[in-house]
């Protein structure tokens, strides 16, 4: 069984808003939803090797959220509350550096 994480969330969100104009528009925006799906795959190699700093962490949604605006035309606003929901996930996240020197005093 996989266990799915709290770091999923914003990933599932992100399919679904891309469901969205697919299901929508008849399957007439399929180019858009393979586009978008072809973008989201880099960030997703990116965070797997992410540092542990929390403000590294932040950058990569932060930089992403004007961007989707601004490419809202074809689609970004789908994938705007999954960003969103990425950005409150690190940002609400307390580990990185601080929190394993802390599990290193302890």
């Amino acid at each position: 069984m996989v266990r799915l994480g709290i770091r999923t969330v914003p990933w599932l969100i992100a399919v679904a808003g891309l469901g969205v104009p697919l299901l929508a528009g008849g399957f007439a925006g399929w180019p858009y939803v393979v586009l978008w799906g072809i973008l989201l795959a880099v960030p997703w190699i990116v965070t797997r090797e992410q540092s542990a700093s929390r403000r590294e962490r932040m950058k990569l949604p932060a930089f992403l959220l004007p961007v989707l605006f601004v490419c809202g035309f074809i689609g970004g606003w789908y994938l705007i509350p999954a960003d969103v929901a990425w950005l409150l996930i690190e940002y609400a996240d307390k580990r990185g550096t601080d929190r394993v020197s802390r599990m290193a005093a302890s």
